[in-house]
């Protein structure tokens, strides 16, 4: 039952863009799926309880293989209640002094261990991973329009993107760009007299 748990919680993650601290406050009956303006059916989040109090905000995902994990999620899930750990107690007013932060983060340090992963990951590392991942396979975002979007679809700012996923992105593809281009310089890795 854990590893369902975890599971669930890493797509939701991978497909929201969550927050730690929102997972233990998350709620079943926010998720829906229905056809959006177009006709296409969707999958989609009504976070009603977002960081700092913000108002309710209705979220897409924005890969496409979403709608299919979410309607084998949901049909494991009750149609109200918790999402992750319904069964742990949580205190009315602050769900995240339960230990569901500590169990995902638990699960998730194990989950690294079988894998043989070195590094430290916590429970962040997986919405920085989404934001990186969408930021590398969607281009577009460079574009202001379509990384306002998404910013605000993600429960975060442009301005964030910009400077911890953009930015590090373009460096990257301009440095790989131009090794493409530049011819090797020859002598580069010659001494100077055999320059000479």
């Amino acid at each position: 039952r854990n590893f369902l748990e975890i599971y669930d919680a890493v797509m939701v993650m991978w497909y929201f863009y969550l927050r730690a601290e929102d997972m233990p406050r998350l709620r079943n009956e926010w998720f829906s799926i229905g056809l959006d303006a177009d006709g296409e059916e969707v999958v989609k989040l009504n976070m009603r309880e977002a960081k700092g109090g913000r108002d309710t905000k209705t979220s897409f995902p924005y890969r496409p293989d979403a709608l299919k994990a979410f309607k084998t999620i949901l049909k494991r899930r009750k149609p109200k209640g918790y999402f992750l750990f319904d069964w742990y107690s949580r205190p009315t007013n602050n769900p995240n002094a339960g230990q569901v932060g500590d169990t995902l983060n638990n699960l998730l340090q194990f989950a690294c261990k079988e894998a043989d992963i070195k590094k430290k990951v916590i429970w962040t590392s997986l919405r920085h991973t989404a934001f990186m991942e969408t930021c590398r396979d969607y281009p577009q975002l460079s574009e202001v329009t379509e990384l306002i979007n998404f910013a605000e679809n993600a429960y975060t700012s442009a301005d964030m993107l910009r400077n911890n996923y953009l930015k590090k992105i373009d460096r990257t593809a301009s440095a790989k760009r131009a090794r493409n281009i530049i011819k090797e310089d020859s002598t580069a890795n010659k001494t100077l007299q055999e320059r000479a």
